[in-house]
């Protein structure tokens, strides 16, 4: 169809019309890689150029990689009331084919290879000691059965206490089998990652490049049910209790969960309002970069083989880190300038006119700006003897976390004035690209139901064109109009010029 017959002025005597409000996306700030050490700010980059994608993508896959193997092995202490752990949950907006799985890959390489290796060595262990324990089961069941076709007596108190014996050795609770330790997963319902994280001392990370699968896990859309309270404790460390259907309850006394997650746009869109309302979007920090799509090279650089053996080597080393929680303080200046941080974000908190989703959670990014000061403290000072590691961060340190302040800021205003949107600023673009590409001084009439059939391939519905058509009616771009039963749209004479 011919784009000229769909634009059309109907001027009408005495019209007036106001200036169109311009319509721009947000420019938000790119991530500023120079906070990390340079064998991961060097891996960042060359990730970057290889697959084509924003620096903001190996950027977020660097801390929720960090976070999941450092978190469980430090914390920063503030005060005796106030300990931040060094987790960390962090999302990803991205439109499709940007090559997000690729990226995770790359990370995540170091971690499957470690996984790989610890699997040969414990496989074998793992199955002799099952072999045992049902040997030990069936031995069980037959002193069971003996016991309970004898009179109870002193002759069976022998046999009695080999029993309990027997019960608490093959209790898979009590005494749980060697597993091959795991780091993280993909998508796992709430009882299953209760199960996952009792069974690996308490820490996992939840890491997937289509992380809106778990999003509709943890709204409940398979169980009718939603399961809040584990990712909302698991993110501070706070002791929680799961019930499951089958079996004894789990208790966890000081989970730590990673979350890294890509995802689509819409999906930020489309979160349900009780994630905000209990507090769990507060916790995440938003990446929402700029695609790349339709601007990348087609002949990349490889990452220089230096680059990753180097990145690999001291993933390697933070791997071999073991500790129960070292605790980790700020120096002197540090604190000072600490005290200047919650000074200046407890002023934004003032403003009574600002979104009370965002400013949920503005009030957690002091905590955020700790965590990522304590993960780039470690990096740093990359060893695989925790006892190596300074105990003390210093103010530089906390200077690089503080300069992604308003990084991390400019993506949580965009995101959380996202959720729940309908007017879908991509769509709204695309829709007044359309209008404005014919010949205004051509055409007499412009069409409701032409525009349709050129637009209804991507905007699918067309309820949702005419709130993009309200919502540019709002801007002066338009005016929905009717001549008899049909629809028209009046459009404004000044964008002739």
């Amino acid at each position: 169809m011919n784009t000229e017959k769909i634009i059309s002025i109907v001027s009408l005597a005495g019209e007036e019309w106001e200036r169109p409000i311009e319509i721009e996306k947000t420019n938000l700030p790119t991530f500023d890689t120079n906070v990390f050490p340079k064998w991961l700010g060097d891996y960042i980059d060359a990730v970057a150029e290889e697959t084509q994608t924003p620096r903001d993508v190996a950027a977020m896959a660097s801390i929720a990689l960090l976070s999941t193997i450092i978190s469980g092995n430090f914390e920063v202490k503030l005060t005796n009331s106030w300990t931040e752990p060094l987790n960390t949950y962090t999302v990803m907006a991205l439109d499709p084919a940007n090559r997000k799985s690729a990226v995770y890959n790359l990370f995540l390489k170091p971690i499957d290879e470690y996984i790989k290796k610890q699997s040969e060595t414990l496989l074998p262990i793992i199955a002799e000691e099952i072999a045992k324990r049902n040997a030990s089961r069936k031995r069980l069941n037959v002193l069971q059965e003996q016991f309970s076709k004898t009179e109870v007596g002193k002759e069976n108190i022998s046999l009695l206490n080999e029993i309990e014996k027997l019960a608490k050795e093959t209790d898979d609770q009590l005494n749980p089998i060697i597993k091959v330790p795991r780091f993280y997963t993909n998508d796992v319902t709430p009882e299953q990652l209760a199960q996952l994280l009792y069974e690996n001392d308490e820490r996992l990370a939840i890491l997937s490049a289509e992380g809106a699968e778990l999003f509709d896990m943890i709204a409940g859309r398979y169980s009718n049910k939603s399961n809040l309270d584990l990712y909302l404790k698991a993110y501070s460390g706070d002791n929680v209790t799961i019930d499951r259907v089958n079996g004894r309850s789990i208790s966890l006394n000081t989970p730590k969960l990673t979350l890294g997650l890509f995802i689509q746009p819409i999906v930020i869109q489309q979160l349900p309002s009780n994630f905000s309302n209990r507090g769990l979007t507060q916790r995440f920090l938003f990446f929402l970069p700029k695609s790349f799509i339709g601007y990348r090279k087609v002949e990349t650089e490889e990452i220089p083989l230096e680059v990753e053996q180097t990145f690999k080597n001291n993933i390697q080393n933070l791997i071999d880190l073991k500790s129960d929680g070292l605790i980790l303080t700020f120096d002197k200046e540090a604190r000072q300038y600490l005290t200047c941080i919650l000074g200046e974000i407890e002023e934004m908190l003032s403003n009574q006119d600002m979104n009370p989703e965002f400013k949920g959670w503005l009030g957690k990014l002091c905590g955020q700006i700790i965590r990522m000061a304590g993960l780039i403290h470690v990096s740093e000072n990359i060893s695989s003897n925790i006892n190596e590691i300074p105990k003390t961060i210093n103010l530089q340190t906390l200077y690089k976390a503080d300069s992604l302040r308003h990084y991390f800021i400019s993506h949580a205003e965009q995101a959380f004035g996202s959720i729940g949107e309908d007017k879908y600023l991509d769509d709204v673009m695309y829709v007044l690209n359309k209008l404005l590409s014919g010949n205004y001084n051509k055409v007499e009439k412009l069409d409701y139901q032409e525009l349709w059939q050129i637009v209804k391939r991507r905007i699918k519905k067309a309820e949702k064109l005419k709130k993009i058509l309200y919502y540019l009616e709002e801007l002066n771009y338009i005016k929905n109009d009717k001549v008899g039963r049909k629809s028209i749209i009046l459009v404004n004479p000044q964008l002739n010029k």
